[in-house]
């Protein structure tokens, strides 16, 4: 199944936006994914959840650009946002495709048929971005790269780190948001403690610094 890796309800719609809200996380990521598009370009983001990328490249001058996400509280909170024409409720497989399919911790590429279904959609490339979850024991990078050196897929890949730390109301708060994210085992654990900061609305932050790869995957063969 290639689903999101996140599982959005009214908790998590709320921690994602107070973070993207103090920290400058999407915008650092956008300036990584950037040189890989055209102005030009049809971009389609798949599994956009509450849109930032999409909102962002807008911005910037990609004015072919759409959100799709089939989760329809995250749609709906994403056109709140602003720019509502750009996104749709809707499965990305049934769009009409795009040059270029931006897919943000979305896809799940390392099976092969979800790999086929999407490269099966773009007329040029996938941006394609994992996450290394801590709370995760594996990666699945190794397992695309055996899979695009199989299917003699041209592709691009680099690493990179960015902060998403995760401002806080209270304690329970935290407790709640480990719980939820990671597991209640992993609460007060090192590496997922959190600290005290001047702010009088979310006076604690949880430092999340996040690990990823970013694949560029060619529609054609090397």
């Amino acid at each position: 199944m290639y689903t999101s890796l996140i599982k959005w309800d009214e908790k998590r719609i709320a921690w994602y936006e107070r973070a993207s809200q103090y920290s400058h996380f999407h915008e650092e990521l956008n300036s990584l994914i950037c040189p890989y598009l055209d102005k030009e370009d049809s971009i389609l983001d798949a599994g956009c959840g509450l849109g930032y990328q999409t909102r962002l490249l807008f911005a910037k001058g990609y004015k072919n650009i759409k959100g799709y996400d089939i989760d329809s509280s995250v749609i709906e909170r994403a056109r709140l946002l602003g720019n509502s024409s750009l996104f749709f409720n809707s499965d990305v497989l049934s769009s009409p495709g795009a040059d270029v399919l931006l897919m943000v911790f979305f896809g799940r590429l390392h099976i092969r048929e979800n790999l086929d279904l999407f490269l099966n959609k773009t007329n040029k490339s996938i941006i394609y971005i994992s996450n290394k979850h801590r709370g995760y024991k594996e990666s699945y990078d190794e397992a695309l790269i055996n899979l695009l050196n199989e299917r003699n897929t041209s592709f691009i890949k680099n690493t990179f780190s960015l902060s998403f730390d995760q401002v806080l109301k209270n304690r329970e708060d935290y407790i709640d948001f480990i719980s939820t994210t990671y597991s209640p085992e992993y609460v007060d654990k090192p590496g997922f403690t959190y600290e005290s900061v001047e702010n009088s609305e979310y006076p604690y932050v949880f430092r999340n610094k996040k690990q990823f790869s970013l694949f560029v995957i060619k529609k054609e063969a090397k």
